[in-house]
Parts: structure tokens; C-alpha cells; sequence
């Protein structure tokens, strides 16, 4: 087995499976818009609400926590510089 294969101690839902299947056959097995699906920033927007959370400008959704970081950083130098 490869160093590089992880294994995981669950197995993925079946709703998971079927979605990913119908994604694919509908053609969105490619890169998802720069900005986010709208469906994934609207359900975290609303999830925001529901919390009580009434400040949210803008949301951010990366595949990881380097990803993250790496694009919160370039935003905030972004931001300085159109203040500067």
C-alpha cells in the first residue's frame, strides 16, 4: 500500500455518492466559479442568519485550511493597498 493513500474509518453516505453521480452526469465535474457556487454561498449565508451572525460581508469557501489562509491573506493586503 502507498504512504500516500489515506484511509479513512467511515464509509461515505450514500447521498454522497448519489450526488457526486448525478454532478457528473450533469457536466459539473469541472472547476467551481472563482466566487463559489451560489447554492454553497447562499446555505452559509442563511446558516449565518440562523446564528445570528448579521455582519457577514463576504464569504470565502476553499478546499482547505491552506487555501484559506492563503486567500484571507491576499484579500487583507488587497484591501491595504486600495486604502494606502
Amino acid at each position: 500500500m502507498s504512504a500516500t493513500r489515506l484511509n479513512f474509518d467511515f464509509q461515505t453516505p450514500p447521498h454522497i455518492i448519489d450526488a457526486v453521480h448525478k454532478a457528473m452526469r450533469d457536466g459539473k465535474n469541472g472547476y467551481a466559479p472563482s466566487p463559489g457556487v451560489p447554492e454553497a454561498l447562499d446555505a452559509i449565508r442563511g446558516e449565518a442568519v440562523r446564528k445570528g451572525i448579521s455582519t457577514v460581508q463576504d464569504v470565502f469557501v476553499t478546499s482547505g485550511v491552506s487555501e484559506n489562509r492563503g486567500t484571507s491573506v491576499s484579500v487583507r493586503w488587497s484591501i491595504r493597498a486600495r486604502i494606502s
